[in-house]
Formats: structure tokens, sequence, C-alpha cells
């Protein structure tokens, strides 16, 4: 036999202002306000991605790209976005090494950028080995252990946007080729700039498709919350108004929108019920198809301390579905229950596990709980 705790039918004391009576009404952008800092952060956090992305999307779709043997080197070349072929790879100079698997993450090499001039190759984990077996192939050519036939099935294609070496990766690169050493003549030919294989305007292939991908999303989001914002009231009335329309009365219900008090984002009166569903969304419905009705207050936690508590009313109506409203602490959740209980006497009031398992499990069952009710609340 299913049993209940004694508390499982909620009675509140407190009184709530004025359910269903004449007041403020519920505003067309009351969802608007409560949504807010979502459409502003999935907006802000979108427009950041795709404006992080955007230049190395662009680059590609939009910029001719040259090979090292084209650039005129008297000019400025940083930023410009090159496709080349690696020829050979004279040595490496420098390689950063994973401090937790003590592997190389990336490797720095010189490589021949072409009307004799040299110019750093980055490559990262993924390319290291082709690089690698270029270099050696390279070392063999030089030595004259085998020929350019030889060669070329080591060399390979990159692509990437020549970029300034940072002081540190320069240092190392000066001593590769004995700076000090060397006249002005040939310093000149030694270009203190780095391609990185893939990466166009900073940013790797993988990575400007992720975060182009998250920028998406997140402007689609807070587009969605936008929209919904906007047009949710209107939108949550054409749908009742369609479910039956021969039996509401348009100008009833605008009657009801327009001067029904608001209480905590609820609109109710013996005729009609209206919420904000969530803090951007909207309902409406009849009264009498609200079938359960109880407080939810949930607890946030950050590293096991607490962080504060947030509160709401779960409403299910006929249809199996629940919707909620969001309010600011328990009394105002209390008073949105008083007056639910006022208008929806046949619903069940107050939350039990053995309550929750019956309507998830056997809804007919639990509606008959609805049906058997006196009125009481």
């Amino acid at each position: 036999m299913l049993k209940f705790g004694e508390n499982w039918r909620l009675t509140v004391e407190i009184t709530p202002r004025l359910p269903g009576t004449r007041g403020i009404c519920m505003s067309k952008y009351k969802g608007l306000k409560s949504s807010w800092f979502l459409i502003v952060l999935f907006l802000g956090i979108g427009i950041f991605m795709l404006g992080n992305s955007g230049k190395s999307l662009f680059t590609r779709a939009f910029s001719q790209p040259v090979t090292l043997d084209e650039l005129d080197y008297s000019g400025e070349i940083e930023g410009t976005y090159v496709r080349t072929t690696v020829y050979g790879i004279y040595g490496a100079y420098s390689e950063t090494v994973s401090s937790k698997t003590n592997s190389v993450k990336a490797r720095e090499y010189v490589i021949d950028a072409g009307d004799y001039h040299y110019i750093s190759l980055k490559a990262r984990s993924g390319d290291l080995k082709k690089a690698d077996a270029l270099m050696e192939a390279s070392f063999d050519y030089l030595d004259g252990k085998i020929d350019s036939d030889a060669l070329e099935p080591y060399q390979f294609e990159i692509t990437g946007t020549i970029q300034p070496l940072s002081s540190k990766s320069l240092q190392y690169y000066h001593e590769f080729f004995d700076w000090y050493q060397l006249d002005d003549e040939v310093k000149e030919s030694i270009l203190p700039y780095y391609v990185e294989i893939g990466e166009v305007a900073g940013m790797d292939n993988g990575t400007m498709w992720g975060l182009f991908a998250i920028g998406v999303a997140a402007t689609g989001l807070g587009m969605f919350f936008l929209y919904n914002s906007l047009t949710g009231y209107e939108r949550a009335v054409r749908k009742f108004l369609k479910s039956a329309p021969d039996s509401r009365s348009e100008e009833r219900v605008r009657d009801f929108l327009s001067h029904t008090q608001e209480l905590h984002g609820l609109q109710i009166d013996r005729n009609f019920l209206f919420m904000l569903v969530g803090g951007a969304g909207y309902y409406l419905d009849l009264p009498d198809h609200v079938v359960w009705m109880y407080k939810r207050i949930t607890s946030h936690r950050y590293n096991g301390i607490p962080t504060g508590k947030t509160y709401g009313v779960n409403i299910a109506f006929a249809d199996h579905k629940q919707r909620e409203i969001t309010v600011k602490d328990e009394q105002q959740a209390d008073e949105v229950i008083q007056a639910l209980a006022s208008y929806c006497p046949r619903a069940i009031a107050g939350y039990s596990k053995d309550l929750d398992n019956l309507y998830q499990k056997n809804y007919n069952q639990f509606l008959e709980l609805r049906y058997n009710q006196t009125g009481q609340s």
C-alpha cells in the first residue's frame, strides 16, 4: 500500500498578495529582465569565440597564400599567409618538453626561406615525426649520402602565417647560427620569424573550428533566450487559444492578462493561469489542469562549502509535464503555493518520494488521488 508522510499535504499560513484580483499584471518583457544575464553571457562568449576564430577562418577562406620563395624580404612579412613546401631542414635549435611525461611537445627547426634567407619552422607533437625524418634525410643529402630524388619523398607542404619569434626562441635561434660571429649582410638573411605548421593567424585548424563551433553554439543560445524572452508572451497566448478556440474567448484571456495581479511570476484566477517558466518562458493554461504543485529548494555547494540556495515552485499539469516558477526565497515560494491552492483545490500539494514515484510510474493512479481530493488546502 502506498504510504505518505504526515507532511505530504502542504499548508501555508502566509497570505499572498491579492491572488486573482485586479492589480499590476505581468509585463510582456518580464522574461527579458529575468534572463538578461544569460543573454549577455552567451552572446558575449559567442562573439568573443567567433572573433578569435574568425581571423584565422577568414584568412584561410579569403586570403591567397604565397610560397616562401615568393616573399619580398625587403618589406613587411609578419602575418603573411603562406603555403609552401619544406624542401629541407638544416637542424633543430629548441624543443619544448612536457614536465609530466618527459615527451617532446614541440620543436623548432631552421629551414630555407628562399632567396638565400632562413626562417624558423615550429612543429608540434603530431608533426614531429615527419619533420625529424626530413631533417635526417637533409643531413644525408648535405653529406652526399643521398641525391635529391631520394630526399623528395621526405619533403612536405605546410600552411601557416609568419609570426615574430619570442625573445627566448630568438636567443636560441641566433645561437644556432653563431650570431655574433656573423657579418651584417649574413645577419640580414636570418629572419627573426617562424611559421608553425598548420597555424594560421595564431590558431591551428582544430582550435579554430573548435572555437568557431563554441562561438556559434553560444551565440545561438543567446539569440534563443533573447527571442524567447521577447516573443514568448504572445506565443504562449496564441498556443493556448489555438488549443481550444471555440471555448476560450481571446477577449477574456486578454482581460485576464491585462488586469490580474501578478504574484512572483504567477497570474491566476478562477478561469486562467499564466506563469513565467524558468525565468524566461511563459505558459498559459486553465487552473483545473493543475494536478500537482510543490516548492523546490536546492542547496548549492562548491568543494563542499555551501554557496547558497535557489527556490522554485514546480507545477505539474494534466499534460504530464512539469513547469517551474523561479522565486527569490522560500516565503515567495509559499505565497505562490497558497495562491495556486486557492484556485486549484483539487491539485495535490507538497512533495514526497512516494508521490514522485507514483507520478513517474503510475500516472493514472496519481490522478485518482487528485480526483478524490475534497478541496482542502
